[in-house]
Formats: C-alpha cells, structure tokens, sequence
C-alpha cells in the first residue's frame, strides 16, 4: 500500500509502514511545512492513504470523503 504520512504523526510510523514493506511518503522529509490542503491534494493525486493526527478538522468534509475516515 502507499502511504504519505504528515509531520504530526512523526517518524516512529514512517519506520514501521516501511519495515513492513509499504510505500511511504513523509511530509517531514519531502514537504515538510507544507499546508493540509496541499499535503491532501498530494494524497488524493497519487492515490494514498493519508495517515494524520490533525488536518481533518476543518479540511474535509464527509462529502470530500472517498474512502474510509479511521
């Protein structure tokens, strides 16, 4: 699976996803600072989950949703 994974869920989860053999993109180490919506526009556009502690509070929508909201 592809993941890109934002700078508030830090690193310890970039390790382990790709311990375990996942594609995983890291805001801190390729956008770091970047803005929600870009970081989300990233996500949608290669086609990964996003794995965040805080963006979705005011960036979605549950009509923006197209998957699954864990």
């Amino acid at each position: 699976m592809d993941f890109i994974v934002d700078e508030s869920t830090g690193i310890a989860v970039v390790e382990y996803l790709r311990s375990v053999g996942h594609d995983v993109l890291a805001v801190a180490e390729t956008m770091s600072q970047a803005n929600d919506s870009d970081i989300l526009a990233r996500a949608v556009s290669e086609g990964r989950i996003l794995v965040t502690n805080d963006m979705v509070s005011g960036v979605l929508s549950p009509s923006q949703l197209q998957g699954e909201l864990l």
